[in-house]
């Protein structure tokens, strides 16, 4: 996607492992404007009880030839997240 600055963002994604309403595992490479900012591994779990459900996000990146920062990574994945609130909250009420 082309974004407010006109950077053309790419993101890359090979799911590994999928397994409903317990887990995800996948790898990601992020790009910008061509070149490879980083690659990054994640293992999302989805750990239930009765009235909730707890998401614990594991994430190890390599973000290569400082064109990205562990502050940036974490400002998309905090933006995601409260995506995914918003959507599973809007389903809760229809």
């Amino acid at each position: 996607y082309q974004d407010e600055s006109d950077r053309v963002m790419k993101y890359d994604a090979t799911y590994y492992d999928i397994v409903p309403d317990q887990r995800i595992v996948y790898s990601y490479e992020m790009y910008e404007d061509g070149a490879r900012l980083s690659v990054s591994v994640v293992s999302l779990e989805f750990l239930r009880s009765q009235d909730a459900t707890t998401l614990v996000w594991t994430e190890q990146g390599a973000f290569l030839d400082g064109r990205a920062t562990n502050e940036m990574r974490k400002g998309g994945t905090e933006w995601m997240v409260d995506n995914m609130t918003e959507f599973f909250a809007a389903q809760r009420e229809s």
